[in-house]
């Protein structure tokens, strides 16, 4: 990811890194089917949190966002494996993506 945002800066190109949301990571109630998904594979969690972590210490980036949490208020199945969201999530992530690209100038 750094060697992202440098190559950004010297090319002259806007770097956006987002950490996806993944059941692994999530604070949100989960239902039933995403319960069953989690226990399949809990190993993910520490890849997740060294992203997390890595991704908090990025301070040349256009922009970094931490998408890890946002189903936090949701608590309609959003997942349809681990880390790949149905219709419901796409929709809730790519409106995020979208404030937020508009709110830094992005677009």
């Amino acid at each position: 990811m750094t060697e992202f945002c440098n190559l950004s800066i010297k090319n002259n190109f806007e770097s956006i890194v987002i950490i996806q949301p993944a059941l692994y990571n999530e604070k949100k109630p989960l239902s039933d089917f995403e319960k069953f998904l989690f226990k399949k594979n809990v190993y993910g969690l520490t890849t997740f949190d060294a992203l997390i972590e890595k991704s908090e210490n990025l301070n040349n980036c256009s922009l970094v966002l931490d998408l890890s949490d946002i189903f936090g208020n949701t608590s309609d199945s959003v997942y349809f494996d681990q880390v790949h969201t149905n219709n419901l999530g796409n929709k809730i992530i790519a409106e995020k993506i979208y404030d937020e690209l508009i709110d830094n100038k992005i677009i």
